[in-house]
């Protein structure tokens, strides 16, 4: 589940930073305040051998908090941008 979410939050990022225009004047930090980033992710299971796709969406709050729902649940976090790069980081692992 782990790996899901990282390969997920490399998407999102990849997303984030293709869809920016490149303006070294603008606040990234500040646009993503306050949005909702949503889309699917391919998650196996391991017994017995299952793929399928599943739902998440993140939530980048103003306080730099995040919540990365999914089928399991919500999951908690933090989130900051250096040099145009994302950074989300799990309270739960």
């Amino acid at each position: 589940m782990k790996l899901l979410k990282t390969i997920s939050l490399l998407v999102l990022t990849t997303i984030v930073v293709l869809s920016c225009k490149k303006d070294a004047t603008k606040n990234r930090e500040q646009e993503l305040r306050g949005t909702l980033w949503s889309g699917e992710f391919l998650y196996t299971y391991d017994f017995p051998k299952v793929t399928t796709t599943q739902p998440f969406s993140l939530l980048l709050n103003a306080d730099q908090t995040i919540t990365w729902f999914d089928i399991s649940g919500e999951h908690p976090g933090v989130w900051s941008i250096l040099d145009n790069k994302i950074t989300i980081t799990f309270f739960d692992g």
